[in-house]
Protein backbone atom coordinates (compact mmCIF):
# COMPACT_ATOMS: atom_id res chain seq x y z
CA UNK A 1 0.00 0.00 0.00
CA UNK A 2 1.42 3.37 -1.03
CA UNK A 3 0.54 6.39 1.01
CA UNK A 4 -0.23 9.71 -0.62
CA UNK A 5 -0.97 13.09 0.90
CA UNK A 6 -4.66 12.32 0.49
CA UNK A 7 -4.38 9.10 2.48
CA UNK A 8 -3.70 9.67 6.19
CA UNK A 9 -1.59 7.17 8.08
CA UNK A 10 -3.71 4.58 9.88
CA UNK A 11 -3.43 4.86 13.66
CA UNK A 12 -1.42 2.39 15.67
CA UNK A 13 -3.79 -0.04 17.37
CA UNK A 14 -2.04 0.27 20.70
CA UNK A 15 -1.29 3.99 20.93
CA UNK A 16 -3.67 5.52 18.40
CA UNK A 17 -0.77 7.52 16.97
CA UNK A 18 -0.40 7.34 13.19
CA UNK A 19 3.36 7.90 13.33
CA UNK A 20 3.78 4.98 15.75
CA UNK A 21 2.03 2.79 13.18
CA UNK A 22 4.54 3.77 10.50
CA UNK A 23 7.49 3.37 12.86
CA UNK A 24 6.31 -0.12 13.78
CA UNK A 25 6.30 -1.10 10.12
CA UNK A 26 9.73 0.42 9.56
CA UNK A 27 11.11 -1.43 12.57
CA UNK A 28 9.68 -4.71 11.28
CA UNK A 29 11.17 -4.13 7.82
CA UNK A 30 14.54 -3.29 9.38
CA UNK A 31 14.55 -6.44 11.49
CA UNK A 32 13.62 -8.56 8.49
CA UNK A 33 16.33 -6.98 6.36
CA UNK A 34 18.99 -7.10 9.08
CA UNK A 35 18.50 -10.15 11.28
CA UNK A 36 20.41 -10.02 14.54
CA UNK A 37 22.22 -12.74 16.41
CA UNK A 38 21.85 -13.28 20.17
CA UNK A 39 24.96 -13.28 22.38
CA UNK A 40 24.39 -16.92 23.34
CA UNK A 41 24.66 -17.98 19.72
CA UNK A 42 27.98 -16.15 19.31
CA UNK A 43 29.26 -17.92 22.40
CA UNK A 44 28.17 -21.29 20.96
CA UNK A 45 29.90 -20.57 17.64
CA UNK A 46 33.16 -19.67 19.38
CA UNK A 47 33.02 -22.70 21.69
CA UNK A 48 32.41 -25.00 18.72
CA UNK A 49 35.80 -23.92 17.36
CA UNK A 50 37.52 -23.51 20.75
CA UNK A 51 35.88 -26.07 23.10
CA UNK A 52 38.03 -25.19 26.12
CA UNK A 53 37.32 -21.46 25.83
CA UNK A 54 35.81 -19.34 28.57
CA UNK A 55 33.69 -16.83 26.62
CA UNK A 56 32.01 -13.67 27.83
CA UNK A 57 29.89 -11.72 25.35
CA UNK A 58 28.76 -8.13 25.90
CA UNK A 59 26.22 -6.35 23.69
CA UNK A 60 27.80 -2.91 23.23
CA UNK A 61 24.79 -1.10 21.77
CA UNK A 62 21.73 -3.07 22.87
CA UNK A 63 20.87 -3.81 19.23
CA UNK A 64 22.32 -7.34 19.03
CA UNK A 65 24.69 -6.51 16.21
CA UNK A 66 27.73 -4.91 17.95
CA UNK A 67 29.39 -7.17 20.50
CA UNK A 68 32.56 -7.48 22.49
CA UNK A 69 33.87 -10.96 23.25
CA UNK A 70 36.42 -11.77 25.92
CA UNK A 71 37.86 -15.22 25.30
CA UNK A 72 40.29 -17.21 27.42
CA UNK A 73 41.65 -20.36 25.78
CA UNK A 74 44.70 -22.61 25.84
CA UNK A 75 44.44 -22.62 22.03
CA UNK A 76 45.94 -19.12 22.02
CA UNK A 77 49.23 -20.28 23.57
CA UNK A 78 52.17 -19.45 21.32
CA UNK A 79 50.05 -17.44 18.89
CA UNK A 80 50.40 -13.73 18.28
CA UNK A 81 47.35 -11.49 18.67
CA UNK A 82 46.51 -11.56 14.94
CA UNK A 83 46.50 -15.37 14.87
CA UNK A 84 44.38 -15.50 18.03
CA UNK A 85 41.80 -13.18 16.49
CA UNK A 86 41.82 -15.13 13.22
CA UNK A 87 40.93 -18.28 15.16
CA UNK A 88 37.93 -16.56 16.69
CA UNK A 89 36.80 -14.82 13.50
CA UNK A 90 36.93 -18.18 11.69
CA UNK A 91 34.27 -19.42 14.12
CA UNK A 92 31.86 -16.53 13.46
CA UNK A 93 32.67 -15.95 9.79
CA UNK A 94 29.33 -17.26 8.48
CA UNK A 95 27.35 -14.98 10.82
CA UNK A 96 29.42 -11.99 9.75
CA UNK A 97 29.18 -12.83 6.05
CA UNK A 98 25.40 -13.12 6.27
CA UNK A 99 25.13 -9.77 8.05
CA UNK A 100 23.59 -11.30 11.18
CA UNK A 101 26.65 -10.11 13.10
CA UNK A 102 27.85 -6.65 12.18
CA UNK A 103 30.74 -5.99 14.56
CA UNK A 104 32.69 -8.08 17.04
CA UNK A 105 35.47 -6.61 19.16
CA UNK A 106 37.82 -9.22 20.59
CA UNK A 107 39.89 -9.51 23.74
CA UNK A 108 41.80 -12.79 23.72
CA UNK A 109 43.92 -14.28 26.48
CA UNK A 110 45.67 -17.50 27.37
CA UNK A 111 44.78 -18.74 30.88
CA UNK A 112 48.16 -17.46 32.09
CA UNK A 113 47.59 -13.99 30.62
CA UNK A 114 44.08 -13.90 32.07
CA UNK A 115 45.46 -14.77 35.51
CA UNK A 116 47.78 -11.77 35.31
CA UNK A 117 44.79 -9.44 34.74
CA UNK A 118 43.70 -9.66 38.39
Amino acid sequence: MWLTKKQPLPPNRRTGNAHHHLLGHLELLFLQAFPMIPAEQIEQLIKAKLPDAEVTIQDLTGTQDHYQATIVSTSFAGLNLVKQHQLVYDSVNAAMASGDLHALTLKTFTPEEWGQQA
